[in-house]
Formats: structure tokens, C-alpha cells, sequence
């Protein structure tokens, strides 16, 4: 028992109980009168009234009764209280997760979610905190909350108010987005005091290394991916709650991908990749339903291999959960939405399976285009070899365009119509405010390796050089089909990855990166450093085979079949035909959102908050690919967790954090509970002996 104001009860004790126990003392000084008898005067002589001090202290039950009410208050007055022995003193950061894992229901309550748990606990540690209490000299705790997914926010900012504190706690909405701690550290970090110190010799200033933010009380199930990229202030004191089960189960989907056949593109393939954690095999049930005219709907039922230890010989290892896969082929040439579903099939042994408990990955969604041929654009100032090697291929155009005419597309939009752009020996200009190395869309590009930094450093060509490829990316898609084993190449160039490695070697030669690969924030672009006339590829049939595959892969890309994928928590970006208006995005809860558009035509949404389709709605000029209803031209995309670490629900009691001190707290709130305050009671108590010695009182008078 702690008390929080004792010098307040020893100040009033004090005073108080010498002061009752001196009306005790006093006695009643008497006159001497003559009377004629005593008879009538009985009740008369008693001490009623005390006058005059000094008498004998006697036994009496109003006394004891008025010193224990007394005492009772004198008590409450010094507060005493019951608590957990947890809390430090001082400032406290409640930082809750809020990512999909969070929505997963396991434990004894399957009512209740984990970010329902962890919020108990949070308010668990806010009625712990210490209150400004009367005539005490240290001042009250305060604390703010944070919640974290992909993205971070500041719920409640520094506060001594516990009232603020659970509403912002009970404000808590779960997320769908997967978990990472980055940005949460950031907002800690920011609320560490600078420190300088400045030399009294000198009067040099020095920055010191930030001082304490105080006791951060991470509530979370430890799926968080950055998690060893993480360090806490040295001064700083981190207790780490887990939510939920360790040894929980889930089924999920944690890849979707929809592709149409490069030489008939009404034939789509759409494929699931599945995830089960169990340690047994599970059999379920994976649903595709495509809407449209006609509606189609098709089963096929899945084994799951058990989820195994990463060292068997370890049993403190964490399990690697398993993992298959299943391929719907048909006959689509019509758009639509493919949504697919998991569950346990109904041939599984029930009896033996462990319970899904998270739904937010049980369904995907796929935004699937009409069927066309693609349409490609050669930018090019002489263009000998490879128009005619394009237009014998099964697109639906091909237009060539010099690097003027290009730019103009550029500026107006109408290079987006364009499914793929070949570059012949140039780059069109970097974009403006962005991070990307080519403008938005997707390019083939030839002897003109994209500049640093998210691309490569060129460092001009090797003149009187000749080179060969020594290995490639046999399971990539563009190279899976050729042979780069007789390619010879002269004069290349001397590249190297640029600082922020977007750019993902898929073939090197002897002097560097000859083919690579690079996934901006709005573009894709496979690269070929070197000029393919001064190369002996053209007389190789690998040459055609490239060629096809990588405006196939390019034009066809997840990012395109898919329609547009994104990942709660990732902005969606996209560029819309110059001069569109009244620009709306209606989300799967059919809230409407108005977006902006840039100059250069693009528009961001973000970041994604939840799973499901969205749609983007416009008036104006439309691109060939858009739909249109009514008078607004219509563009779709699909937002799916596909994350796999999220989908691993199993709790990770001892997250490996960078810093090496933090504190497991035990997930039992009984042990994490605040003050219980005892005054109420103190109170209560002294009222009923008031009562109680009130009714003695009147009871002696009368009798």
C-alpha cells in the first residue's frame, strides 16, 4: 500500500485529535446555590457543558466512537492505495498496433479482438498514472498515445488528463495494413529533450546526444517487420506488452495475380498463392467469383503442407508456415472483378484444425481489364532493326515517334494510352517532384541506362571493349526463355546500381549489370545498357524471344492485368488524361473522397486504409482502357493485404528489437493494474460511525 498525500493526513492528525481529545479534558466549574432539594435536579448536575479544563479522562463510548471516525478520515486524507508495482514515475508514450494482425480474435474471448485486449491494458496503464494530488510537491505523470501499421499518428498528445487519455484509447480503430515500427520511432524520438552544452572557455555550443522521452509501453503481438532495425533512446525505458496467442493459427491469401497470354489475350490465368500456419496439413477451399455477363464462379480445393520449424533440431525456432498455390485458367475476354475467397473445405477433418483467426486476409480482389492487344510506342531517332521486328509481333500498334514528338505526348497525357514505350538510345527528361528516374508508365528501353540514383551510374562506354554475359535470372520471366550464353557485346557501358538499389540486376556481364530491371513509385522499365546493333543479339532467335516477353511481362505486369494493386497503407498514384474534373474515389465502405490533379495530370489517394476495390470516377476526356457510366469515365483498383508475415498470427512473446534493454511485461492485466484508491472507503466508514455515535448520543439524553 502506497500513500499519495501523507503529509496532508499528518498535518491534519495533527491538529485534530489533540484538539477532540482537549474537549474531553475540560470540565463543567459549578456555582454553590441553596436549594431546597436535589430531587428535580438529577439530570441537571451532569457534566453537559465543559467550562473550565483538567478532568479526569473517564471511559467513554462517544469518545472512542468520534476518534475512530476521526481516524477513518485523517487516513483517507493521506490516500492510501493498492497498485502495480510496474509504473515508473514520470512521462509515459502508450503505443498501440494497429495493423491487420491486430483484427485477429484468439484466447479465451473470441468476442473480443487483440486490439481490443491491447487497449484494456493500455487504460490499464493510464489509471496507473499519478495524479497532482493537494499540498504535494511533485507533479502529476503525463502520457500520449501513438497508434502504428504501416503509417504512425499522434491519438493524444502530452496530457495529465486520464479522462483525454481513455477517450483517445477507446478512439482506437483497427487498421488493415501491415505492420512497421519506423515512423511510430520517429514521433518518439521527436519528443526526446535537446540537450546542448556550451564551454564556458570558449562558449562553444555542442549538441548532446537527445535526453530521456521516458516509459514507452508498447502494446502489439510482435509482427513488426523492422523490428531489428529499431533503437530506442539510451535513458529510455521500454516495456514491450504481447497481445494474443502464441500459438495461433490463420489461412490466408498472401498472393494474387491475374495474367492474360501474350498470343491470345482473351485466355486469362488467375493465380492465389495460399498460407496456413498450422503445423498440420489443411485442406480448403480456394473460390473465384468473377462479376460481369455472365457471372463466373469456380472451386478448387487445395493442400496445404503444415507449418515446420526453420531448425527442426530447435524448438525455439520459429515456424515457417506453409504454403501451395492454384491456377484458374479461362476464357475471359470481358472486364470484370475477380474476388477470391479461403476456407477450410469441407472434406477436412474439423476435429483436427485449428481455428482462422483473422479474416482479413481470407479474400483478394483482382481488377481485370477487357481483352486487347497491346499498344506500344517506339521512340526512336532511326529505329533500324527494331520496328521491324515489332510490327511482326501480335500487338495491336505500334507507332513510331521521334524523341520530340514523344515529349509533346508527354506534356499532353497521350502517352498513357500506351501499354509499353521502347526507348532506342534516349531517356525523356527526368520527372519533376518525384523520386522516379523515367515518367510514369512502363518502358523497354535500349542502350541508354536510366540515371542515379534510382537507377544507374553511367560511366561512359568502353570504347575498343568486348564482353559477354556470365550468368542471368534463369526464373525471371523476361529471361526464362532465352539463352544469353552466345551473346557478345562491344563498346558497353561501365554502369554500376545507383545509391537507392531500385534497380534489380537481372543479367550481369563481365564489366557490370547488362540487363536490369526497376520498379519506381509510377514507372517499371527493363533496361538494356548496352546499344543491341553493336552486340551480336540480333543474330541470336533469343533476340525475338526477349523482345516478346518483355513487353508481354511489362504490358501484362500484375500492376497491369491486376489493373492497379496497392498494399493498405501505400498511396495509390495515377495519371489521368490532361483536363479531367470533379475527380472522386469511392471506397468498399462507399465513402467519396475528391482528388486533386497535378498539372502533369497524376492523382494520389492515401494512404489506403482497409482492403477491397476502390473506384476513381472522372469527368472529362477518358483513355482507351477506361470505362465510363453514365458521363464519368471510370478506372478501378484493388487494395489486398498479400503480406505473409502479416498473415503469420502467431505472437512473438520477445520482439528482436536493436536495443537490447526491453522489458516483457506479463500479458495478465490483473498484473498490470492501476491504484486502487482506498479513501472512498476511508470515508464511507467515517460517515457510519458519525451515524452510529449520533444515535448513542440521543439514546443517553432520553434515557
Amino acid at each position: 500500500m502506497t500513500w499519495l498525500s501523507p503529509l496532508v493526513a499528518g498535518i491534519a492528525a495533527a491538529i485534530a485529535i489533540p484538539t477532540l481529545l482537549i474537549l474531553y479534558f475540560l470540565k463543567l466549574r459549578r456555582r454553590d446555590i441553596e436549594i431546597s432539594s436535589t430531587f428535580l435536579w438529577k439530570k441537571a448536575i451532569e457534566d453537559l457543558q465543559a467550562n473550565a479544563p483538567f478532568q479526569r479522562l473517564r471511559k467513554n463510548i462517544l469518545l472512542l466512537l468520534q476518534l475512530l471516525a476521526l481516524g477513518a478520515l485523517l487516513v483517507a486524507a493521506g490516500q492510501p492505495t493498492t497498485r502495480s508495482s510496474m509504473l515508473t514515475r514520470g512521462r509515459h508514450v502508450i503505443v498501440i498496433d494497429v495493423s491487420a494482425s491486430m483484427n485477429a480474435r484468439d484466447g479465451e474471448s473470441v468476442a473480443q479482438s487483440r486490439l481490443d485486449r491491447a487497449k484494456q491494458d493500455a487504460l490499464a496503464v493510464v489509471d496507473g498514472l499519478k495524479e497532482q494530488q493537494l499540498l504535494s510537491v511533485s507533479p502529476s505523470d503525463e502520457a500520449m498515445v501513438i497508434t502504428f501499421g504501416t503509417f504512425a499518428e499522434v491519438v493524444q498528445s502530452w496530457t495529465s488528463d486520464k479522462n483525454a487519455l481513455r477517450s483517445a484509447i477507446n478512439s482506437i480503430q483497427a487498421r488493415e495494413t501491415p505492420t512497421r515500427f519506423h515512423h511510430a520511432l520517429g514521433l518518439i524520438e521527436a519528443q526526446a529533450p535537446q540537450r546542448t552544452f556550451i564551454d564556458d572557455n570558449t562558449g562553444q555550443k555542442l549538441d548532446l546526444p537527445p535526453g530521456r522521452v521516458g516509459t514507452i509501453h508498447i502494446f502489439s503481438d510482435g509482427r513488426i517487420a523492422d523490428a531489428a532495425e529499431t533503437i530506442f533512446g539510451p535513458e529510455d525505458d521500454v516495456r514491450y506488452y504481447p497481445v494474443g496467442e502464441e500459438s495461433a493459427t490463420n489461412l490466408g491469401i498472401v498472393a494474387v495475380r491475374a495474367d492474360r497470354e501474350f498470343s491470345d489475350p482473351t485466355k486469362l490465368v488467375v493465380y492465389a498463392g495460399v498460407q496456413s500456419t498450422d503445423t498440420t496439413t489443411r485442406i480448403v477451399d480456394v473460390e473465384l467469383r468473377i462479376d460481369g455477363e455472365p457471372p463466373i464462379v469456380m472451386v478448387k480445393e487445395v493442400e496445404i503442407p503444415g507449418a515446420v520449424r526453420e531448425d527442426p533440431a530447435n524448438p525455439s525456432t520459429a515456424l515457417k508456415p506453409g504454403r501451395a498455390g492454384v491456377e484458374f485458367k479461362l476464357q475471359r475476354p470481358e472486364e470484370g472483378i475477380a474476388h477470391m475467397t479461403v476456407r477450410p473445405s469441407a472434406s477436412e477433418n474439423a476435429a483436427n484444425a485449428k481455428p482462422d483467426v483473422l479474416g482479413v486476409d481470407n479474400e483478394a480482389w483482382v481488377v481485370i481489364p477487357r481483352s486487347s492487344e497491346l499498344i506500344v510506342a517506339l521512340v526512336t531517332n532511326d529505329g533500324f532493326g527494331i520496328a521491324d521486328l515489332l510490327n511482326v509481333l501480335p500487338l495491336a500498334r505500334v507507332d513510331v515517334m521521334t524523341p520530340a514528338e514523344f515529349e509533346s505526348a508527354l506534356r499532353t497525357g497521350r502517352d498513357r494510352s500506351y501499354d509499353v514505350v521502347v526507348l532506342d538510345e534516349w531517356l525523356p527528361p527526368e520527372p519533376e517532384n518525384s523520386d522516379d528516374c523515367l515518367p510514369p508508365g512502363r518502358y523497354l528501353v535500349f542502350g541508354q541506362p536510366p540515371p542515379a540514383p534510382q537507377g544507374l551510374e553511367d560511366r561512359g562506354v568502353l570504347t575498343d571493349h568486348q564482353t559477354a554475359i556470365i550468368d542471368w535470372d534463369h526464373n525471371h520471366p523476361v529471361l526464362n526463355s532465352v539463352d544469353l550464353d552466345k551473346l557478345v557485346i562491344f563498346d558497353p557501358h561501365d554502369v554500376s546500381l545507383g545509391e537507392q538499389n531500385a534497380a534489380r540486376v537481372l543479367a550481369n556481364s563481365t564489366v557490370g549489370p547488362a540487363i536490369v530491371e526497376i520498379n519506381g513509385t509510377e514507372c517499371r522499365a527493363i533496361c538494356v545498357t548496352f546499344g543491341v546493333l553493336a552486340s551480336t543479339w540480333t543474330l541470336d532467335p533469343s533476340w525475338v524471344v526477349f523482345v516478346g516477353s518483355a513487353i508481354n511481362t511489362l504490358g501484362r505486369s500484375d500492376e497491369v492485368v491486376a489493373g492497379r494493386d496497392v498494399q493498405p497503407g501505400q498511396t495509390y498514384t495515377d495519371r489521368l488524361p490532361q483536363g479531367a474534373s470533379d475527380i472522386r474515389v469511392r471506397t468498399p465502405h462507399d465513402d467519396v473522397e475528391t482528388l486533386t490533379q497535378a498539372p502533369d495530370g497524376s492523382v494520389a489517394y492515401g494512404p489506403v486504409r482497409s482492403t477491397g476495390v476502390f473506384t476513381v470516377s472522372w469527368t472529362g476526356a477518358g483513355a482507351d482502357n477506361d470505362s465510363k457510366i453514365g458521363d464519368r469515365f471510370v478506372r478501378t483498383f484493388a487494395s489486398n493485404l498479400s503480406n505473409p508475415a502479416e498473415s503469420d498470427v502467431s505472437v512473438v512473446m520477445e520482439p528482436e528489437f536493436a536495443t537490447a534493454k526491453i522489458d516483457t511485461a506479463s500479458a495478465d492485466a490483473a498484473e498490470r493494474q492501476g491504484p486502487r484508491h482506498l479513501w472512498p472507503w476511508l470515508v464511507g466508514l467515517a460517515v457510519l460511525i458519525v451515524m452510529f455515535e449520533w444515535w448513542v448520543y440521543n439514546r443517553k439524553v432520553y434515557l
